[in-house]
Parts: C-alpha cells; sequence; structure tokens
C-alpha cells in the first residue's frame, strides 16, 4: 500500500474540475463475497491505521520549521481523511479489488497554510496466498472481520425548492427549482467537526431566457457523493472545490443557434456552504462555472425527514 500526501507552504488556487474525484467506481455492497474481497477490506483497514499512526506522528515528530499550528492543520486534514475513509469504505474495498487508485480529498474545512493537506491518493494492493481460492466461499473468507466499526450515520430524505442565478455574456437571470436530496450526517456530532455526505440529489428548474438566450427542461443530478465537514456548534457544513458536483441537461437556445440539447457535468467551483442539522438542510451557497457561464445555486431551508429513525 502507498500512501502519498504532501505539505502546502501557500494557498492553491480553486480547482475548476472534478478531475480528482474518481467516477469510475460505482459503490461496492457492503458484503463482497470472496477472500479476495475480504483481503481488499484489509488493505483498507490498513490504510486507516496508517492515517492514525500518521496524525500522531504529526505531533511527535513533525517536518522542520512546522510548529503549532502547522501541526495542527496537519492533524486537521489527517482526520478528514481517516473519517472520509470510514465513511467511504466500501468504496474504497472496490478500489482495491479493480486496481484503481482512491483519492482523498482537500480536506474543506482547514486553512491553507504550512501543514494543511491537498487531495490525497492511496494506491493499495493485496495479494492472496498461492493456495487460496480468491472466490472461496468458506466462513473464513465470506465472513470479514476486517471492516471498520463505524456507528450508523443519520439518513435524511428532504424535499426542497430554491432558486438559481444565471451570469452569463448576455447579463444575467433568476430561476426556480424544486426538487430532493438524500443526505448522511454523522451521529453523534457533538465534538467540534463531523462529517456529512449528500448521497442523492435530484432537481427540476423552470425556465428562463435573457436576451435572445433561452433555457428550459433544465434537470440535474448528481455526479459523485458529496462529502464535507460541518461545525457541530453551527451546523453549518462545507464541501470542498470541485467535490460537489452535477450531472445536468438542459434544453436551450442562444441568438444564433436553435434548440438543442446541452449534457454536461461540472463541479462547484468554490466551497460549498450548507445548513446540514439534525432535521433540517439547506443550500446556502454553491457556485457553479460552466462554459461562460456562472450559476449560483440556494435553496430554502427545508425540514426533513429521517430515513433510519426507528
Amino acid at each position: 500500500m502507498l500512501v502519498r500526501f504532501r505539505f502546502r507552504p501557500n494557498p492553491l488556487k480553486p480547482i475548476q474540475t472534478p478531475e480528482h474525484v474518481v467516477k469510475a467506481m460505482p459503490p461496492c455492497p457492503r458484503h463482497v463475497w470472496g477472500c479476495g474481497a475480504d483481503c481488499a477490506r484489509a488493505a483498507c483497514k490498513q490504510a486507516i491505521t496508517t492515517l492514525e499512526q500518521a496524525y500522531d506522528d504529526a505531533a511527535s515528530d513533525p517536518p522542520p520549521l512546522c510548529g503549532a499550528g502547522c501541526i495542527g492543520r496537519t492533524q486537521d486534514s489527517l482526520q478528514t481523511w481517516i473519517d472520509y475513509l470510514e465513511v467511504n469504505f466500501d468504496t474504497c474495498v472496490e478500489a482495491s479489488l479493480s486496481g484503481q487508485p482512491f483519492v482523498l480529498p482537500t480536506p474543506p474545512m482547514v486553512e491553507a497554510q504550512s501543514g494543511a493537506l491537498t487531495c490525497g491518493r492511496l494506491t493499495l494492493d493485496c495479494t492472496l496466498d498461492e493456495e487460496t481460492d480468491p472466490y472461496d466461499l468458506e466462513q473464513t473468507c465470506s465472513t470479514s472481520l476486517n471492516e471498520p466499526l463505524v456507528p450508523s450515520p443519520l439518513i435524511l430524505g428532504c424535499d426542497i425548492d430554491g432558486d438559481i442565478e444565471i451570469d452569463g455574456l448576455a447579463g444575467n437571470d433568476f430561476t426556480t427549482f424544486e426538487g430532493t436530496v438524500v443526505l448522511s450526517r454523522q451521529s453523534p456530532c457533538t465534538s467540534g467537526s463531523c462529517w456529512f455526505s449528500i448521497d442523492s440529489l435530484e432537481i427540476e428548474a423552470d425556465s428562463f431566457s435573457d436576451s435572445g438566450y433561452v433555457g428550459r427542461g433544465m434537470e440535474a443530478s448528481l455526479a459523485h457523493h458529496g462529502f464535507g465537514q460541518l461545525d457541530s456548534s453551527t451546523d453549518e457544513g462545507e464541501i470542498a472545490v470541485a467535490m460537489f458536483g452535477l450531472d445536468v441537461t438542459l434544453d436551450g437556445e442562444t441568438p444564433t443557434q436553435s434548440s438543442q440539447i446541452y449534457s454536461f457535468e461540472m463541479g462547484n467551483s468554490d466551497s460549498a456552504i450548507f445548513e446540514v442539522s439534525s432535521s433540517q438542510f439547506e443550500i446556502v451557497d454553491a457556485y457553479f462555472e460552466w462554459d461562460d457561464y456562472d450559476l449560483t445555486i440556494t435553496s430554502d431551508l427545508a425540514t426533513c425527514t429521517c430515513l433510519n429513525c426507528s
């Protein structure tokens, strides 16, 4: 297993595209049978252990000229990665099985100064003994002892509505949307920073037009899970640049082109801000860029339903 991460002495420019997100890895079922899958789970568990050791080493053996603030940013970054890997453990297993790297996002709530970590990449490798059948369904392989024990998150379903502001060469326009969102939130969330993830999102926007530009039938869905951190004292959550991706379909026309269907993916061009409590959800500010257009999506505060509460 290879773990790579680097220090960044200066703030980075915003990433405009979600190229560092591994989109080719479908979610892996929680129980994948066979010794190969069990070995992959062991590799992912070892990755968590390695990150936890790096967390301890940051304080006991810091790099030269790395003071208390630098060490704190390193540990906060590593803790974000540990949380992310635990929440996305199944995807890590799938990455190991398929020979794909597992990408760790830039921690959204860590100030971009010395000690903070950029997006990382885990290369996971697992080799079985020669006499082991990777598809053996014996008890020792089909029942894994290598999954981390992570408390079940709070899963919320919400009906949302809000506004989309569109800025382009011809000016700006507003339209409204309605949709649904399913999200997970660390539970309990009592110690400073907690994780949350947007697991699905479906929105439909009303038509808009300005200066000969027309948009109708605009639909958007989640391109990949959006993982972020939230402040437990304020319920304000943040997803880092390019980690909140949308697949968009739009029936539109311009002054020089007749109506046609546009399909594209866009990632947030700045940190996306949300309110994520145990019963409510709001898109406070999510900013995107596509072609010559800037889009800002906001929603009203929505009351949500717990989907896994007894």
